[in-house]
């Protein structure tokens, strides 16, 4: 099976926690049972820094992002024998820190997610069965997945896992914000699609339109 994860973090890349230290060493666990597993993730400024020497440079597309029409650049680095894809950016991710400020980490990873889905198939050489989501950052996947590029015969057969790490960050922001990122027409705006209590919400949209959703244990599921 293929199997793409799509993270904000990976150890021993760039992370802050449990997220970054599950996606560094889950894909190598699926692999040694045989599987096709792959890691995308920001080229954040220590990445580049850190690992400049082993970036390979694959492609570069537009995306566009609500009014905008943002350079999106497509790096590979095989790490001990794990193929990881880096979105570059230097006005989103040309930072110090993973996540800078609510309101503009939500414009930043909608970036990355447009980004993500741009890269499938011929771009990246690597058409996955399955998209492994990880928490609100992945969470609008799935609805561009079938908003924009299913509806079109895009990527048709690719289905998504929704894995939730911390259930206390939920990326909600404005509606009117969320609708323009990404070009959503009214059918999605609603408590059935990607709305909670009235706002945009990319975990519960992740949840929503994902084939299958999963924590990080047993126990963290019965919390929840």
């Amino acid at each position: 099976m293929k199997i793409l994860f799509v993270s904000s973090e990976m150890n021993p890349l760039a992370a802050t926690g449990g997220l970054g230290d599950v996606v560094g060493s889950l894909p190598r666990v699926l692999r040694q049972k045989g599987h096709d597993v792959r890691v995308i993730l920001p080229l954040y400024r220590q990445i580049k820094q850190d690992y400049f020497e082993d970036l390979t440079f694959m492609r570069w597309a537009m995306i566009k992002l609500g009014w905008r029409t943002m350079y999106s650049g497509l790096f590979r680095l095989d790490l001990d024998g794990l193929p990881v894809y880096l979105i570059d950016n230097e006005f989103y991710f040309g930072h110090d820190n993973l996540y800078i400020d609510y309101s503009f980490d939500i414009e930043r990873f909608s970036f990355f997610q447009r980004a993500v889905l741009e890269t499938l198939g011929e771009e990246m050489e690597f058409e996955p069965d399955i998209l492994h989501l990880n928490d609100w950052q992945t969470g609008m996947i799935p609805v561009i997945l079938e908003a924009h590029y299913k509806s079109k015969d895009y990527h048709k057969d690719v289905n998504c896992v929704m894995t939730i790490h911390n259930l206390k960050y939920q990326g909600i922001h404005g509606r009117e914000q969320i609708q323009d990122l990404f070009d959503l027409s009214d059918d999605y705006m609603s408590e059935g699609g990607v709305l909670k209590d009235g706002v945009p919400n990319f975990l519960k949209s992740g949840i929503q339109y994902s084939n299958r959703v999963t924590t990080v244990s047993p126990n963290y599921a019965r919390e929840i």
